[in-house]
């Protein structure tokens, strides 16, 4: 999936069993970030207020891995360098992993931050939503759901 992304990314033509086409994904960041939270992790959370007991912890790993990866950073500016190791191996097997499937050095680079973008993407939009519509008690707000579903889809 991270190669994939990178390949997007990147501008390549993205050619998919019988299908071809080009792809135009939000390529500044924060906007990337921003459209990964608002648009497919508020409707898990809106899903888990219509539906109790739909939310599963597979829902729940990309916060933690983003809560893991903040606590990991802190502990290795401020305690000991060794705790950016787990990071550094993680960040290897995704490069690993890109360059074995795509056997290009320019994919598996760029699935390094397509991977780091896209947990964090997740991972922040979910936290943000649980505070907001569980946490806080602000529940559905559709007349901003359809704004974000509108203004995402003229970006795209």
């Amino acid at each position: 999936n991270y190669a994939l992304f990178a390949h997007i990314q990147s501008g390549f033509v993205n050619q998919v069993v019988g299908a071809v086409g080009e792809r135009t994904v939000q390529r500044d960041d924060v906007t990337g970030l921003q459209q990964l939270g608002q648009l497919c992790v508020t409707h898990r959370i809106t899903l888990k207020l219509l539906y109790p007991g739909s939310l599963k912890a597979v829902h729940t790993l990309p916060a933690l891995a983003v809560i893991i990866g903040c606590v990991l950073v802190a502990l290795g500016i401020f305690v000991s360098p060794w705790w950016l190791l787990p990071l550094g191996v993680y960040l290897a097997a995704i490069f690993a992993d890109a360059l074995m499937r795509t056997r290009s050095l320019k994919v598996a680079a760029l699935a390094v931050p397509a991977s780091v973008i896209q947990i964090c993407g997740y991972g922040t939009g979910f936290l943000k939503a649980y505070v907001d519509k569980i946490l806080l008690g602000h529940g559905r707000d559709i007349a901003r759901e359809i704004e974000v579903r509108k203004g995402a889809n003229e970006k795209l």
